[in-house]
This record gives structure tokens, sequence and C-alpha cells, in this order.
């Protein structure tokens, strides 16, 4: 724009800037350059103008993917641990002599792993009906306690629980979505458990 003052738009900037240029930094940013005198970019101005848009644009993309590999690299960092605890419960196994003992050690284990803060293992009561704790390892700070784990309710019940009624993996990635029609949610978030994953441990169509 040669000169803004010819222009009366909100875009058209203060108005001791006369004349400016725009010019675009990939497909989220503009550089803008502005002067007080009326046309003041030559063609060697804007050249050198287009060419830092060029660099700028250029950084960002480096940027960026200098961000999604280091995303990456925490990715497989965070299952490589997962993995390596897994790798630790499969060889422990043999040495529980009870299963106490089994469910306690797999808890622990899997509290080792970086992306993992809480775990628990429960045991169905059908006379209630609900889940009972077994044992728990990692910062629970009275999840358990605040949570309904009724197998007959009707809300949309805590992952355990769907877990135990479906004999199906039941997964929430983001506990703080429904956070109004759902009690357990609101709890997780306060605890800082931002997903959830529960396992039923099924054999031969016997739920433990």
């Amino acid at each position: 724009i040669d000169d803004t003052q010819k222009i009366v738009t909100e875009a058209s900037g203060p108005p001791h800037i006369r004349s400016k240029i725009a010019v675009p930094v990939g497909e989220q940013f503009v550089l803008v350059a502005g002067a007080t005198q009326p046309a003041a970019f030559d063609y060697w101005t804007m050249s050198l103008i287009e060419t830092l848009g060029a660099t700028a644009e250029a950084a960002i993309i480096q940027a960026q993917q200098q961000q999604e590999i280091t995303q990456q690299n925490n990715e497989l960092r965070k299952l490589q641990s997962l993995n390596h605890q897994i790798r630790n419960i499969s060889l422990a196994i043999v040495e529980a002599d009870s299963r106490a003992g089994l469910e306690e050690l797999v808890c622990d284990r899997l509290t080792n792993a970086e992306q993992i803060d809480f775990a628990w293992i429960g045991r169905t009561d059908y006379q209630e009906p609900q889940l009972s704790q077994q044992t728990q390892a990692g910062i629970a700070d009275g999840y358990l306690e605040t949570v309904s784990l009724r197998l007959d309710g009707t809300d949309e019940a805590e992952p355990s629980v769907q877990a135990a009624r479906s004999r199906t993996a039941c997964k929430c990635e983001n506990t703080t979505k429904q956070l109004l029609s759902n009690t357990w949610r609101s709890e997780a978030v306060e605890r800082d458990f931002a997903s959830v994953l529960s396992i039923p441990l099924v054999n031969k169509e016997s739920l433990y």
C-alpha cells in the first residue's frame, strides 16, 4: 500500500503510517512493515522484506519439525519405559509365591513406568454388587474412596466398572470432558489423572 490515507479501513493502521507492505510467512503468519512516508517501499526494499519473510518461514518450519521430533522421541522413550516394565512383570511372575504378592508386584511395576501414576487391582463382589480394591500402587490420594464402584449403577460408570461389566478394556483419553455429568471425571481431574485405562482380568470367560 503506497498511501494508507487513501484507504479508509480498520486495517489501515495508525494515522502516521502512510505506506505498508505485508508478506505471508507460511500458512499462519504475516510479516508487516510500515513507513511514515508514502510510497516508501521501492523494488529493492520489497525484495529484502520478501527475503526476510522467506527466512522467517524457513525458521518456523525448522522449529516445528524439531518440535515434532522432540515429541516423537518423548513418546518413544515412554513406550520403551512401559515395555521395560512389562518385561519385568513377566519375568517376576514366576517369583510370586501368592496371588496377593503377584497383584502387588504388578501394580508396583506398572507405576514404575514414566506415564503411569496410579495402578490398582479390584475384585468383583457380586453380593454388594461392586468392585473391591485388592491392592494399589502410586499416588491415589483417596480416589477409590470418592468414586462409585458399584456394578449396578445407571450413570456413566467409572472405567473399571465399565470394564468389569463388558469384560473388555475401557479407556478414557481425556478426563476433562463431560465433567458436570460424571462425578468420577471430576475426581480424576482433581488428582491430575488426565487419562484412564481399565483392563478386565478374564480367563475362560471367568472374571477375576
